[in-house]
């Protein structure tokens, strides 16, 4: 099922009910009107099984957990690192993105 969502959605933020740092990356992306879609790890059928899954993709075990274009990107400080470098709208491209950066 992971790689199906990574494969489908051009933006893809996976999370946990409560986490701030999902919250700032769902900012800057409604701040850039960029389309995404979240996933909540705990809503899904079998949250451990899916917890451990997105851990052998990506090696990373916190959230938020995002992807662009397939590209595991990391958490919120990298997606931060790539907008402030002038490198995350580079990842987007128009089809996704209502507004630049």
């Amino acid at each position: 099922m992971l790689n199906t969502h990574i494969n489908k959605y051009k933006v893809l933020i996976y999370t946990k009910a409560t986490c701030g740092y999902t919250d700032k990356a769902v900012d800057l992306f409604n701040k850039g009107e960029v389309d995404f879609k979240l996933f909540n790890l705990d809503d899904m059928e079998e949250p451990n099984l899916m917890k451990q899954a997105l851990f052998e993709i990506t090696g990373q075990r916190t959230v938020p957990n995002i992807f662009i274009n397939s590209q595991h990107i990391g958490g919120y400080s990298h997606l931060k690192e790539l907008h402030e470098q002038n490198k995350l709208k580079g990842l987007l491209d128009d089809a996704y993105v209502r507004h630049i950066f």
